[in-house]
């Protein structure tokens, strides 16, 4: 039967009472959300419902725009792809979480070519999340940061992951580990399209590294990174350099102390295209310098900053004099040389643009008799020079331009 006219009445003031009682403190908040206020995101419920990542874009949204159309939703995903590649890997991971078209757009191979773990302390499982939700062959650089120095018994990677990636990331060229412990993973799984191989402040046994190259993992390695890794040394270099690597250009052993004269001779004989090498902080001797001086005629770029000499005699830098193509030489903190030797040194270097020494070894007057230097401001000025070396033509409106101002 049809309802009477008092009754459709009644039925209408009803909805209308139970429509401005069921107003939840979230309709509130949206409704008088400013675009520079701050939401309390616990305090916030839809419908007895906790406020999710796309209920709460949707109020932010409608809350901007009055015909409820942000500026946001109007972007072409062309443009959105672009902005979201600013975004760090954490951030990028929580715009997934909004919509179905933002985990769309996140989701694109773009995003995902050089991807940066390092400043984060990510769980061996939560990894592999990441790798099974993200990783493809756009994959082109991973960072990872380990659990070294922390109390957790876990770590960053495995056997399993380093198998993943090789399958996933087919097209992945260079991989950085930092403070990790590596003793129970095998170098022999990591993947073999690797150009660059870093491992920062990492703890393996002696041998670790071998059992790749003796598989020859590393048919195209360019770039090789063993600083700070105590347990790496000249037996290591041994048996990596057992068959000659014409691939390498830069090799990287900063603090790797166990690096001696035997393993820079074993550098030389076997990486004749070398590029850069960093011995930093380690022990060595005339004997080495002279090797490097004269059986690396590639090097451009060479770090002794803080080397110490291993028979307590003075380093003859002079040694150094016959690579005629040296672009850069860091000799901070270096033990016992002269800076007059070094004079002679820099004069006879045609291609030399950088050099760092320290300024209780070198003075004033040394760096004057350097041929078209240019002193140039650094942090550490008041302990270390930091030369440049231009041609005379350039050098002259340098010194033109630093007296007009």
């Amino acid at each position: 039967m049809p309802k009477s006219k008092g009754s459709r009445q009644k039925l209408e003031s009803t909805k209308g009472t139970d429509s401005s009682a069921t107003k939840t403190p979230c309709n509130t908040a949206a409704n008088s959300l400013d675009v520079n206020s701050s939401l309390d995101y616990g305090t916030l419920f839809v419908e007895r419902d906790v406020l999710t990542p796309k209920k709460l874009a949707d109020h932010i949204s409608s809350a901007c725009q009055p015909d409820g159309d942000a500026p946001v939703k109007r972007m072409p995903d062309s443009i959105m792809l672009q902005i979201f590649g600013y975004l760090c890997i954490k951030t990028l991971c929580r715009a997934a979480c909004v919509c179905r078209g933002w985990n769309h757009l996140v989701r694109q191979k773009p995003l995902w070519r050089h991807v940066d773990l390092s400043p984060y302390k990510i769980t061996l499982p939560n990894i592999r999340k990441l790798v099974f939700a993200y990783f493809t062959d756009s994959v082109r650089s991973l960072s990872l940061t380990g659990f070294l120095q922390s109390v957790k018994n876990t770590e960053c990677i495995s056997d399993a992951l380093l198998i993943e990636l090789g399958k996933r990331c087919p097209n992945l060229s260079e991989l950085c580990i930092s403070s990790a412990n590596l003793s129970e993973v095998d170098s022999s799984k990591l993947p073999p399209t690797l150009s660059t191989l870093k491992l920062f402040r990492c703890n393996y046994p002696m041998y670790w590294l071998s059992a790749a190259f003796k598989k020859s993992v590393f048919g195209a390695l360019q770039h090789l990174d063993m600083s700070h890794s105590n347990g790496f040394g000249c037996r290591d270099l041994e048996v990596i350099l057992e068959k000659p690597l014409t691939s390498l250009v830069t090799l990287r052993l900063t603090g790797c102390y166990r690096v001696a004269d035997r393993g820079v001779g074993g550098i030389v004989s076997s990486c004749p295209n070398l590029e850069e090498l960093g011995l930093a902080r380690t022990s060595l001797s005339n004997e080495a310098l002279q090797k490097i001086g004269t059986g690396l005629p590639k090097l451009r770029t060479l770090d002794l900053e803080g080397t110490v000499s291993k028979d307590g005699v003075m380093f003859d830098v002079l040694h150094l004099s016959s690579m005629r193509n040296l672009e850069e030489l860091f000799l901070t903190g270096l033990d016992k040389y002269s800076g007059g030797v070094l004079v002679g040194l820099v004069n006879a270097l045609p291609k030399l643009k950088l050099l760092t020494a320290s300024k209780d070894v070198v003075s004033e007057a040394d760096v004057q008799k350097m041929k078209n230097v240019c002193v140039m401001p650094s942090e550490e000025a008041q302990t270390a020079w930091k030369l440049n070396f231009y041609p005379q033509d350039k050098l002259k409106k340098l010194a033109a331009l630093q007296s007009a101002t």
